[in-house]
């Protein structure tokens, strides 16, 4: 039984299992003096079927917890009848609607305190956890109980709290598994350094007097702050072990890589204050890491609504949308090879639009380039490229 069993369940009436078990002794039969060959065989019969029955009880299973009915054999022919033990009633212990709320309650005191083993004394030994991100999985993953401590320590060494959470029983009612759903704002060091809303999210629980024994979160399906992502990979591309998300490989590992992010979100708000948006700066940043050939990453700088149109190096396409656009980046990254690499040229800023010229060359040492492309910035992120005409003379 866990620590928060003991505490919660102090003024539940305590269940017990009642166990009837009723034995009758065969009593000895009359036996009448036919003759006296006659009565010495009966008396020998006799003798010999209450050795058997005394054999019989002395092997008898003791009486547990089991709830199946127990079954006799047939009666030798002229004994007495055998009444079968009665079954074993076990009472079920059930758990009320306040006792469940409390357990949702001490898990989200726990994580906002930041106190790991807290949260995990919740849990089961078999807890089983899950998530799903909506519009991205059809169906909850399954999330090594590992690799959710690692995620604990992370989020939790950042300064990573649920904000105004709201939890309540579901329509299942109440017994010996209840169900908990909570929504609350899981709001990262990043969006805390400047105001930015949390990340929504939604977690059902299934709350038993052990323990949380299921726990399955859903997210949207993208989260974390955009902006402070540039930042990071533009600034800090050579030190980013543990500072991502899921880059782990133990829980020491996740509480380092917390803390140095939590680090680098400090950095990155005093940069803000220091500086004004500069839509240039984000163009720069943006072909900084588009040269280090991560298609996943060159992705935060794009709104998600982006669109791209006429790039010259995979044959004029359009693009809308940040799945589109990743494409067209993951082509590029097979094209460009180990050693291909972008440059702009020529950048002039009007607004919130940077025109600029681009050379662009491939694993093979072949150029491409074109002049005067567009870009639109909005909120530090790409809302629009459009790329201008080839122009051999650039290269």
């Amino acid at each position: 039984m866990n620590v928060w069993t003991e505490q919660i369940r102090r003024e539940v009436e305590g269940g017990g299992r009642t166990i009837m078990n009723n034995h009758r002794r065969r009593g000895w039969r009359q036996l009448r003096a036919v003759a006296p060959m006659a009565a010495i065989v009966l008396v020998i019969a006799a003798c010999s079927s209450s050795d058997d029955e005394a054999s019989a009880a002395t092997t008898m299973p003791p009486p547990g917890p089991s709830t199946t009915t127990a079954t006799t054999e047939s009666p030798t022919a002229g004994a007495a009848p055998v009444t079968d033990a009665a079954p074993t009633t076990v009472t079920v212990p059930a758990l009320t609607v306040d006792e469940a709320l409390a357990v949702s309650d001490a898990y989200i005191e726990a994580f906002n305190n930041g106190d790991t083993d807290a949260v995990l004394a919740l849990f089961t030994s078999d807890v089983a956890l899950s998530e799903k991100y909506t519009g991205m999985t059809a169906s909850f993953e399954a999330i090594d109980r590992a690799f959710f401590e690692q995620h604990l320590a992370w989020s939790t060494t950042q300064g990573t709290t649920f904000t105004s959470p709201e939890c309540a029983v579901t329509e299942e009612g109440t017994g010996a598994a209840v169900t908990v759903l909570c929504e609350f704002g899981w709001l990262y060091a990043a969006e805390r350094a400047v105001d930015a809303p949390p990340v929504p999210t939604v977690l059902t629980m299934v709350v038993t007097a052990d323990g949380i024994s299921q726990a399955a979160f859903e997210y949207p399906p993208e989260f974390g702050l955009a902006a402070f992502d540039r930042w990071l990979y533009a600034n800090q591309s050579d030190d980013l072990e543990g500072v991502e998300y899921g880059d782990w490989d133990s829980v020491s590992e996740a509480e380092q890589g917390g803390t140095l992010r939590a680090q680098y979100v400090e950095e990155w708000a005093a940069s803000l204050e220091a500086d004004d948006s500069d839509p240039a700066a984000v163009l720069a940043d943006y072909l900084e890491v588009w040269n280090t050939e991560d298609a996943e990453a060159v992705m935060v700088f794009y709104a998600e609504d982006a669109v791209v149109e006429n790039h010259p190096t995979v044959g004029g396409v359009l693009a809308t949308g940040k799945s589109e656009i990743l494409v067209i980046e993951a082509r590029l990254d097979a094209a460009q090879g180990s050693t291909g690499t972008m440059e702009y040229l020529n950048m002039e800023v009007s607004g919130d639009t940077v025109t600029f010229d681009n050379i662009f060359y491939n694993g093979s040492g072949e150029c491409f380039s074109s002049a005067g492309s567009e870009a639109t910035i909005e909120n530090d992120l790409i809302t629009l490229i459009v790329w201008g005409d080839t122009d051999a003379d650039l290269c």
